[in-house]
């Protein structure tokens, strides 16, 4: 129904924003970048797999010199040709390919090679390259640099008067701009005019930070009348932590970063994390480009290195590993063939990698120069598991290093046809001869041969034409979504030329001039009239210039996954801003977990907090990425990437609408916008940051009126889900919690993950008659139930369990069970393992709702279904006591209409739940505020039990304590404070004029501050002003005592009952008296033993006693449906705005 909704209504507001992504709206616009980055990825697969595994085993019989049974297949006109058999593949379809049955070993009359068969992974590396298209590289061969077939390598002038070899150009341009506008007024294009404010605000916080602006930001930039206004905000948002994490995760796309090792077990690499904290806290830094150059690739040899220099070279261990290679010898050069080809690519943008068995075909780089290079980095030690070869211990904990093996260099051989065992000639450390030559000055370390620092030096030396254009062309792609040199990871002849080889020289001789300062040039760049202008199009420059490659306007472009991601949990208020660490593990459904062959080895679960992380703290493991990242194209760990995909297919808008993670996220935007007086517009500022059109408006207004009709009946339904694959790896399973294995009502049902048996090799497997299970709240012996059912299309069996008490994955108890696979309603006893059928019967009418009441009396169990006779039973021997109602499923979704049970005489609705709200109470505590008597809130879902004070995660809400009246000098506030999800709670004195909102009031607050580790003083007068802090060792989930107290200027704050105060802080000019309170900011917070000590007395709070509560028996769900209803329709209208082209969109 929304899809239709937005097809016939909102598809047509394309100036007001409303388009959504994918096959429902405006087709998005496909960057030019995806096909090049398709043929590259190819070409790179090829010449670092197939050639040198084609070289190794079969040039020897099938290349230039013997073509056994007419076959050849050192190119592919040769392969595609084939030989007396046919041709050799069939493009794309490896399964009808000659050559993959025959290195399969499928048929014994065609196994090749004859003498040993290849491994499996290099199998698996020639059944993928004939199904992306059996790409190999145009065959120029020799010519490439204008030489005869077995003619010595040599240099020629046509190479060295190549663009990228030649120095930087000196031009006379004060700016780049001149340089852009130049070529514009040459081509006769016509420039666009600077972009809206509301536009700019936007594209500087998606630049710089990867977040969105707040409606509250947008419109305080909007109104700045200051004319330094952009800059002052460029710079801020310089300023700010999530730079680093948005540019960090630029970087570490480049670097091929992962934290496990991938292959068939994939895994962890310990501590790979410390590499991307560094690399986060360089870019924050500005760490001077050259420096960061020098750290990554021998921080270990630099003098002044330090640790941070050591954690730096994490950088050479973060590739693929294979820890159970074919052939170990081979694969000890592939790890440093990783090693040089990523370094070079990254930091030079040259492939020398494709020079590893042969002189490279496009560029003038020989396999000598190859085998010259791989010497600087000859004598590290192979990466192998965690050990004393690969950790070191560092000031800040364990970290994953380089190591060598001494100061005494290895001999580095020419490998014949790049087979590590064939060894040609010896050669030394040499730079190639089209960079200027030489061979470098070495002084070893006590540790190394010293020669990294060497070659590193020479990277980063102000002459060396390629490392400064390489650095700006990626900022460059990084601010326009595209480089001036489209492959930035390639500057070769098989790359992209510059679009403007000028414009690259110049900002690479301002990046330069300005001490290698990254954070100069973005300054230089954003302040610019190039990247300021509008994204319109002009129908005159799209005839000429169709892929704006001279910028005449700014580029449209989507948001990558991280930032789309980010985005979403920024504009719920979700987002949790914790930095640094080995990261979080996102959660996983049971479907993408089965995919494995040991599902969920090697992955963990992470609590929700955790999981509200930015995603550049996203735990990467190589073989299981994160679907919502997948489907956005998320980049390739195998090896450096210098250019994301960008993809635009129907699962991206599917996932955006009906994902979990999109619907939590437009449910919390829906709860923050129902308390606004206009939920329309609210949602509108939260999630576009701006006010909608009237049209708009119009339209939001009507489609929640359509959508609150749906959710009507939608109200009294709950759902239960099995989300878990049949077998699962044993610490996995056990990590998760019970609720992740059946899916269902967040409040008033219990989990259980049912019995699971086996442990061979770790893994463990789901019994079908014991299934994860859900228990409501409230116990009894005799119950009756009943409800409307209905089993998903895929459900094979779901059931209703009666008196049942758990045990471990079992219970006891009694179930009535739908069998849809074999076709009968049963009625079953359980009792510790065992299940005895009381009664059944053959039914077979699954597939429509089902109207089920059952009664459980005593030993007696009654089933009416439908318009049959009921299904009875009775247990000679009952089960006695209590017990609760239980639901399970499996295979599938089971759903229940108008779920009621009468539990010993007392009636529970028990589909009328709020999933975000419901509360269990008393019938008599209809009343919300009757909770905390004595107390005023100001903003919050506060609530308590017994001496427990308790408050969602809100922003700033208050809770003013009136009954205790105004503190004055030499009074305190003393409480214990337990902190579950966010960060910042704490203690309120002196408080004057309060009013809901985070900031208004008068007073002062002492806050923890869990993920920093400090205390915090400050002030409010109707702002924030931080006045002290100190640190302190706090710990998520654990009480802290905190104690705030005012003595005449003085404001003291002690911690956990220590003598001594934390912080005794001086106050220019202290507050007048007033009211003591709690506050917290975006966290969820417990509070008890609430008391003050005023003139030596103390007084504590206590909830007054609830009168006639009994244990578990008088629970009730209360919500307020109507509200309930409106919150899900406008969870609904969120969904849809956050599927926009308008909020996955930079422009």
């Amino acid at each position: 129904m929304l899809l239709g909704y937005v097809v016939s209504g909102l598809r047509s507001l394309h100036q007001g924003g409303i388009r959504v992504i994918g096959q429902v709206g405006l087709v998005l616009v496909m960057l030019g970048g995806s096909l090049v980055g398709a043929q590259v990825e190819g070409l790179r697969f090829f010449e670092e797999k197939i050639r040198p595994l084609l070289s190794e085993n079969c040039f020897e019989c099938h290349g230039p010199e013997k073509q056994k049974a007419g076959l050849r297949l050192d190119g592919r006109g040769f392969v595609l040709k084939g030989g007396e058999n046919g041709p050799a593949i069939v493009v794309g379809n490896p399964g009808e390919s000659l050559l993959i049955e025959a290195v399969s070993y499928r048929s014994s009359d065609l196994e090749m090679p004859p003498k040993r068969k290849l491994g499996k992974r290099q199998v698996e590396d020639l059944t993928r390259w004939v199904a992306m298209g059996a790409p190999w590289p145009v065959e120029k061969g020799a010519a490439a640099n204008n030489q005869k077939p077995g003619q010595e390598f040599r240099v020629t002038e046509e190479d060295r008067s190549y663009w990228a070899f030649r120095p930087l150009r000196e031009g006379g341009e004060k700016h780049f701009d001149e340089i852009i506008e130049s070529v514009l007024r040459e081509k006769e294009l016509v420039a666009n005019p600077v972009a809206s404010r509301e536009v700019l605000v936007r594209r500087a916080y998606y630049a710089l930070i990867g977040l969105p602006p707040t409606f509250a930001e947008v419109r305080a930039f909007v109104e700045d009348p200051d004319p330094e206004a952009f800059s002052k905000l460029v710079d801020r948002l310089l300023a700010m932590p999530e730079y680093g994490e948005r540019w960090g995760r630029h970087w570490l796309d480049v670097v091929r970063f992962a934290q496990s090792n991938g292959y068939e077990r994939d895994d962890e690499k310990p501590n790979a994390w410390r590499y991307r904290d560094y690399v986060i806290s360089s870019f924050n830094q500005d760490k001077p480009y050259n420096r960061f150059v020098m750290e990554q690739i021998a921080g270990d040899e630099l003098p002044d290195g330090g640790d941070e220099g050591w954690i730096a070279t994490g950088f050479h261990r973060l590739g693929v590993w294979d820890d159970e290679p074919d052939d170990k010898r081979a694969a000890e050069f592939d790890g440093q063939d990783d090693i040089l080809k990523t370094t070079t690519e990254t930091f030079l943008g040259l492939t020398v990698g494709c020079a590893r068995c042969h002189d490279h075909m496009f560029d003038p780089i020989s396999q000598r120069n190859y085998y010259e290079l791989l010497s600087f980095f000859r004598n590290v030690k192979p990466y192998n598991k965690p050990g004393g070869d690969t950790i070191r211990k560092t000031g800040s904990g364990e970290a994953l290093v380089v190591t060598e093996r001494g100061n005494k260099p290895i001999e580095t051989h020419i490998l014949i046809r790049g087979n590590a065992g064939r060894p040609g000639d010896r050669v030394e450390p040499h730079f190639p001869e089209i960079l200027g030559g030489g061979s470098p000055a070495v002084t070893a370390t006590p540790h190394s041969v010293g020669r990294r620092r060497a070659f590193a030096s020479w990277v980063v030396r102000r002459e060396n034409p390629l490392t400064a254009r390489v650095m700006v062309n990626r900022l460059w792609h990084g601010h326009f979504g595209r480089g001036i040199v489209a492959t930035p990871n390639d500057f070769g002849k098989a790359g992209s030329p510059p679009s403007n080889v000028a414009l690259l020289d110049w900002l690479a001789r301002e990046f330069m001039t300005h001490g290698w300062s990254i954070k100069h040039l973005h300054r230089v760049i954003m302040n610019s009239r190039a990247w300021q202008r509008s994204s319109a199009g002009n129908g005159g420059n799209e005839t000429i210039d169709p892929g704006n490659l001279h910028h005449w306007r700014a580029n449209l472009r989507r948001l990558e996954s991280e930032a789309i991601r980010d985005s979403i949990l920024k504009s719920s208020g979700a987002l949790n801003s914790e930095r640094g660490g080995r990261g979080f593990f996102p959660a996983l459904a049971g479907e993408v977990v089965a995919g494995a062959s040991k599902p969920g080895r090697n992955w963990q679960w992470s609590l929700p907090e955790q999981q509200r992380r930015r995603s550049v703290y996203a735990f990467v493991k190589r073989t299981m990425l994160y679907p919502f990242f997948e489907i956005f194209d998320y980049t390739n760990t195998e090896g450096s990437l210098g250019v994301r995909p960008t993809t635009t297919v129907a699962p991206q808008a599917l996932l955006l609408l009906n994902s979990e993670f999109v619907a939590e996220n437009a449910g919390r935007l829906a709860e923050k916008a129902l308390a606004q007086p206009d939920p329309v517009s609210s949602v509108f500022r939260m999630v576009l940051s701006r006010n909608p059109t009237e049209e708009e408006h119009r339209l939001g207004s009507s489609f929640l009126t359509s959508q609150e009709k749906e959710q009507e009946r939608q109200v009294r339904r709950i759902s239960f889900r099995p989300d878990f694959p049949p077998a699962l790896f044993n610490d996995y399973q056990k990590s998760l919690p019970a609720g992740r294995f059946l899916r269902g009502p967040d409040t008033g049902w219990e989990y259980h993950k049912g019995k699971w048996t086996g442990g061979y090799e770790g893994i463990v497997n789901a019994e079908r008659d014991w299934p994860a299970y859900a228990l409501y709240g409230v116990s009894s012996g005799d119950v009756m139930v009943s409800g409307r059912f209905l089993l998903d299309g895929i459900t094979e069996r779901s059931s209703v369990l009666l008196r049942a008490r758990p045990g471990g994955g079992v219970f006891d108890g009694y179930s009535v069970l739908l069998d849809k696979g074999r076709g009968e309603i049963a009625i079953l006893r359980h009792q510790g393992e065992k299940i005895t059928t009381l009664s059944k019967r053959a039914f077979h009418e699954f597939r429509r709702e089902l109207d089920i009441a059952i009664t459980l009396q005593g030993g007696s169990i009654l089933v009416s279904y439908g318009s049959k006779e009921p299904l009875k039973a009775l247990d000679p021997d009952p089960i006695g006591g209590e017990g609760r109602v239980g639901v399970s499923a499996w295979g599938g979704e089971v759903s229940i209409d108008e779920l009621t049970i009468v539990a010993d005489g007392r009636t529970y609705g028990v589909a009328e739940i709020d999933y975000a709200k419901s509360r269990f109470s008393d019938p008599e505590q209809l009343d919300p505020q009757a909770v905390l008597p004595g107390w005023s809130s100001y903003g919050g879902n506060w609530s308590s039990r017994e001496n427990m004070i308790s408050v969602a995660r809100e922003k700033g809400p208050k809770l003013l304590w009136e009954a205790a009246g105004v503190l004055g000098d030499g009074d305190s506030l003393k409480a214990e404070v337990r902190i579950e999800e966010g960060s910042i709670a704490g203690l309120l004195l002196n408080v004057r004029e309060p009013k809901t909102g985070a900031d208004n009031w008068i007073g002062y607050e002492v806050s923890l501050y869990l993920d920093e580790g400090k205390l915090v003083v400050g002030t409010h007068n109707n702002n924030w002003v931080q006045r002290a802090e100190a640190p302190a060792a706090l710990k998520r989930g654990e009480w802290h005592w905190l104690e705030a107290r005012t003595t005449g200027n003085r404001l003291q704050v002690f911690l956990d009952n220590r003598p001594e105060p934390y912080i005794d802080h001086m106050m220019e000019q202290p507050l007048a008296a007033g009211l003591a309170g709690l506050r917290t900011w975006g966290a969820q917070v417990h509070y008890r033993n609430v008391h003050v000590s005023r003139g030596g007395e103390k007084v504590t709070w206590a909830a007054p006693e609830a009168g006639g509560r009994q244990e578990d028996k008088t629970l009730l769900i209360h919500a307020d449906r109507e509200a309930t209803i409106r919150q899900r329709a406008l969870a609904q209208l969120c969904s849809l705005l956050l599927n926009l082209n308008e909020f996955v969109y930079i422009d």
